[in-house]
């Protein structure tokens, strides 16, 4: 083979792996075409089954229960959604990994500890996984909090609108503060700066390990309907009325460090 003979055929093989390797790196986000989720909590009255599917422009809402009178109506709701909201959610999506997942993990709703669940379909194909409430599989901690948040934005009082674009937070920054009640008792907030405003928002399910003053913190939430009572100490130590804080429900949280 001449020397020239030679270069080519290197330059292709050369080609032909960096052609491989591009496949291989792919995002196949592009690929999926719709992520449901729900909850559920068998021994329970209410509306204790909650759904939603995520497609690229909108979301489906649907929740069904019973009370001790029978089933209650079944409730449904469709929103436009931003589609970044679908981009941030599908692109930590690797479906092969998700596909390969196990139908079944821990024991789902025993001593109705309550049960969530995900199915995805991509390319045709669709897989689900149920697991035990707040108890995921370490593959799908990256993405599950989405979900969490994008369900909990259908919580609205029966005659408020789904504000779904104003409500949801996407690798929102913010910062924890604490509000003391009392000289024993303390209230964690987050904070989030607008320009030269800070407001404040209460998360009763904070997790400890985020409740230290000042933290700074990144997290995917969703804004409440609803607001809790922030107190303050009187001179004799007595929790009283400070403000109103709006709610929110924080999901996955990270530390950071700027």
């Amino acid at each position: 083979m001449t020397r020239l003979n030679k270069l080519s055929a290197g330059l292709i093989a050369l080609f032909l792996l960096t052609g491989c390797e591009k496949t291989e790196n792919k995002d196949f986000s592009s690929d999926i075409e719709y992520v449901k989720y729900g909850t559920s909590f068998n021994e329970c009255l209410g509306y204790c089954e909650n759904d939603i599917a995520v497609r690229s422009a909108e979301i489906g809402f649907h929740k069904s229960g019973r009370d001790l009178n029978g089933l209650l109506p079944e409730v449904s709701n469709t929103v436009n959604i931003d589609a970044r909201y679908w981009s941030e959610l599908t692109e930590k999506i690797d479906f092969n990994a998700f596909s390969s997942l196990s139908p079944i993990h821990g024991c789902p709703d025993c001593a109705d500890g309550g049960a969530e669940w995900i199915e995805i379909k991509s390319k045709g194909r669709s897989h689900k996984i149920i697991f035990e409430y707040r108890n995921e599989p370490n593959e799908i901690k990256e993405y599950v909090g989405y979900l969490r948040a994008y369900i909990n934005s259908f919580q609205t009082v029966s005659d408020e609108d789904i504000d779904f674009n104003n409500r949801i937070l996407v690798n929102q920054r913010g910062f924890i503060k604490r509000f003391a009640a009392s000289a024993e008792s303390n209230q964690w907030l987050i904070g989030i700066v607008n320009g030269t405003d800070t407001t404040y928002y209460y998360d009763r399910y904070l997790d400890a390990r985020y409740q230290v003053d000042n933290l700074k913190i990144e997290f995917t939430g969703v804004l409440g309907f609803d607001s809790t009572l922030i107190n303050k100490p009187d001179a004799e130590d007595v929790p009283v009325p400070d403000f109103q804080a709006r709610n929110i429900r924080a999901f996955h949280i990270r530390t950071i460090n700027n």
